[in-house]
């Protein structure tokens, strides 16, 4: 039988020039994936080792905070009192005014702190949770099966306990928060809130940078925000709870706006109040203590309309204030288990996220010895650079009656869509309350219960 010839092209010699060609793809292939992986090792060495900005150093140069306006910094001598009225309270913009501090300035800015802790509410346990931290745990305590599960799983990797230990944690007496997390120095993030953080931001948005925000949240340290001072230490801080402690600034702005209505003052958001709680003006003096990196919430807008005003006794303070506007450009905070949150908290952290096209706004730091006055419907995240940052924060009037503000409040806090003008968002308000409250009686909303349509 005659043989069959081979194939073109066919033999040894065409199958090695086959493999050598497919170990040089293979070869290819792995060192390309192998440069990814060096990469992300190399971008999650640099989330978790590198250390972060120091407190003297301010701002990240390419942040949104540092790309923002500088907050007006001036000292009292240089600013009149119907300055004060007039261009900054009317006109909705942030100030930092430095106290005289010999010659009839505030003598309890030397002193505040010593006296604190030198009296008997040194040693007296404190519930260092304000009521919106309180309502919060309220709500995540309601929750049941998988999501009540993934908020205690998160808990232990970030804050390292359960929603009991972190409710613990902020029983403390006023001593113990000075001589401990009061007293720390600059502080990082834990590694698991990096490491989600650098996954949030490899992921391409994948991981929503809402879980980021509560992630780091839940990781603060202990902070006595937002307190009113008849609940800390009355023996001391009694003096502070009524007006004699107002500066001239804030009895000249209140005068005017007593004239302002006698002449017929302007329509505010008293009106809605009655249909959805937390609107009020709560004036009470309020005390913030906390060490360095500190913060109450991430970025948001108070749930009160009121214009804040603080003085500084001890430390300091970074701010970012952003005009309310800025929430047409950025995301609101949405993670299960918080949907309280939602109405008045965002997402972006200006502190370390780069600028966002079109969100206007202040940053600046406060500190010991001056006073911070703020309009109330801005959106802010305060957060403590110093160790031993004292303040006392009030409320003097209500925003809405300063401003032109209504319809942008009511939009900011969701309980009006952007579309609509006042009159059709207030009617829908109404109806939305009137058909969540039929049935059996019950008090008015709160913000953060009611949801838009």
């Amino acid at each position: 039988m005659a043989a069959v010839p081979a194939k073109a092209g066919a033999g040894p010699g065409r199958e090695d020039q086959h493999r050598r060609s497919c170990c040089s793809c293979c070869c290819r292939c792995c060192g390309r994936l192998g440069a990814v992986l060096a990469g992300l090792v190399a971008a999650l060495a640099l989330a978790l080792e590198l250390p972060g900005p120091e407190p003297e150093t301010g701002f990240r140069p390419s942040s949104a905070a540092a790309a923002l306006q500088e907050i007006p910094r001036i000292h009292a001598s240089e600013l009149t009192e119907e300055d004060f009225y007039r261009r900054f309270v009317l006109e909705g913009v942030p100030v930092l005014i430095q106290l005289p501090l010999e010659g009839g300035g505030d003598a309890s800015l030397h002193t505040l702190v010593d006296d604190l802790l030198a009296s008997p509410c040194a040693e007296r346990r404190l519930e260092l949770m304000s009521k919106q931290q309180a309502d919060l745990v309220h709500d995540l305590e309601a929750l049941e099966g998988w999501t009540r599960r993934a908020v205690e799983v998160g808990l232990q990797l970030f804050a390292g306990v359960d929603l009991a230990g972190w409710v613990r944690q902020r029983r403390i007496s006023l001593q113990e928060l000075h001589s401990g997390v009061a007293a720390a120095g600059s502080r990082r993030d834990p590694v698991a809130v990096r490491f989600v953080s650098l996954v949030s931001l490899l992921s391409g948005g994948l991981l929503s940078k809402g879980y980021v925000a509560v992630a780091k949240l839940v990781s603060q340290p202990v902070y006595l925000a937002d307190q009113p001072v008849d609940e800390i230490c009355e023996e001391v801080l009694g003096p502070f709870v009524n007006s004699a402690a107002f500066t001239g600034y804030e009895l000249h702005a209140l005068e005017e706006l007593e004239r302002f209505r006698e002449r017929g003052g302007r329509r505010n958001l008293s009106e809605v109040q009655p249909l959805v709680g937390g609107l009020e003006l709560s004036p009470e003096v309020r005390l913030f203590w906390g060490g360095s990196g500190s913060y109450s919430y991430p970025l948001h807008r108070d749930v009160s309309d009121a214009d804040v005003v603080c003085v500084v006794y001890s430390g300091c303070k970074d701010l970012v204030i952003l005009r309310p506007s800025a929430r047409r450009h950025l995301d609101r905070l949405a993670v299960p288990g918080f949907e309280a949150l939602r109405q008045f908290t965002w997402t972006h952290d200006a502190y370390v996220d780069p600028p966002v096209p079109d969100v206007e706004g202040w940053s600046g730091t406060v500190r010991a010895g001056e006073l911070l006055f703020m309009p109330g419907e801005m959106f802010h995240h305060i957060k403590n650079r110093c160790p031993q940052s004292v303040s006392l924060c009030r409320r003097p009037w209500r925003s809405s009656e300063m401003r032109d503000i209504m319809a942008e409040s009511l939009k900011s806090l969701n309980l009006m869509k952007e579309s609509d003008l006042l009159e059709e968002g207030l009617r829908t308000l109404r109806e939305r309350v009137r058909k969540r409250s039929s049935g059996a009686p019950r008090g008015p909303a709160r913000v953060g219960r009611v949801r838009r349509r």
